[in-house]
């Protein structure tokens, strides 16, 4: 799977050295010359190359030839690549707002609404089989509470709530789905013997902070009155005497200890220079505690506000 606009042309299908004239392959036709080359030595297992972007006519026209039936990839050095039978390509897009005739043609069309999809097939895949094969029977337990906040929720956020970043109710999904699985690990505490305990308790921690964590700053009163209806539904001790994101889970205990008890002191440098000394503070703490665990687990993070409020420090 790639992202075509992501990358040049010549990163994508290959390209001349202007000094050498060296031709040197991209990725896409790098794919394709590895597959022909297993199939020639007897591999007929079925492969897909995934474009998951925007199509528009910069990059697609050249795969005009790899859409007819001829499948055969053309390079700009006159080279040309025929696709194994055993070669599927597919287009993830948005739309097709841009895309020509020719190409909209060649394709075979499936067309998904996000309203008919909803957010559970994918919450139940990761939830079965990711979470219950790391702790067995964690797997119910979490969709058991996905169906007691999960819609109620992202219906409260698309009619109250006003987001920083405009986002879709599978892609907020995931973003829950991402954070529980990067906190469900033993780094954090978490095993077979406290996994009841441990697993409610991360459930809501991750709750508040992937599907209330994109909030503007007007919306978090609306988040917070709704939020500790939803989260006395989950846990029966979770304190709320401060806002729902104050508290956080202690590895330990399993207990619900204040972010100001976790920040680090502050050491004055002497001579160190003015812009590089750093005061810990809450917001820095616990922004810090999840993009730790996001990539620790293995996850893409987005952090997103305005400038100069310390995002690069931070990171």
């Amino acid at each position: 799977t790639l992202n075509p606009k992501s990358i040049t042309m010549g990163e994508l299908y290959g390209e001349f050295n202007l000094m050498t004239n060296e031709w040197t392959d991209g990725i896409i036709s790098t794919i394709v010359r590895e597959a022909c080359n297993s199939v020639a030595q007897g591999d007929n297992a079925k492969k897909w190359i995934c474009c998951d972007g925007p199509v528009d006519a910069i990059w697609i026209e050249s795969m005009n030839t790899v859409l007819d039936d001829n499948k055969t990839l053309c390079l700009n050095n006159g080279e040309r690549i025929k696709l194994p039978a055993t070669m599927t390509m597919m287009f993830e897009v948005n739309d097709l707002a841009v895309a020509s005739p020719a190409t909209v043609s060649r394709c075979g069309m499936v067309y998904l609404e996000p309203v008919y999809l909803g957010w559970r097939p994918v919450a139940h895949s990761w939830a079965m089989h990711v979470m219950d094969k790391r702790f067995e029977g964690s797997g119910e337990k979490i969709m058991t509470m996905l169906d007691t906040v999960g819609d109620k929720t992202l219906a409260f956020l698309r009619k109250e709530c006003k987001e920083h970043i405009v986002s879709v109710d599978i892609n907020l999904m995931m973003s829950f789905t991402n954070l529980l699985d990067s906190l469900l690990r033993a780094e954090y505490g978490v095993k077979d013997d406290n996994l009841d305990l441990m697993l409610s308790k991360f459930f809501v921690f991750s709750y508040i902070w992937s599907l209330g964590g994109n909030l503007h700053d007007t919306s978090h009163k609306k988040f917070e009155e709704f939020a500790r209806m939803t989260i006395a539904e989950l846990v029966s001790d979770f304190p709320f005497d401060n806002t729902v994101f104050d508290w956080k889970v202690d590895h330990a205990t399993g207990r619900f200890v204040h972010w100001s008890e976790l920040v680090p002191e502050f050491k004055y440098v002497h001579g160190a220079p003015f812009f590089n000394l750093i005061v810990p503070t809450v917001d820095s703490t616990r922004i810090k505690y999840i993009l730790r665990a996001q990539i620790d687990g293995g996850h893409h993070v987005l952090i997103g506000g305005n400038s100069g409020v310390g995002k690069t420090v931070i990171v």
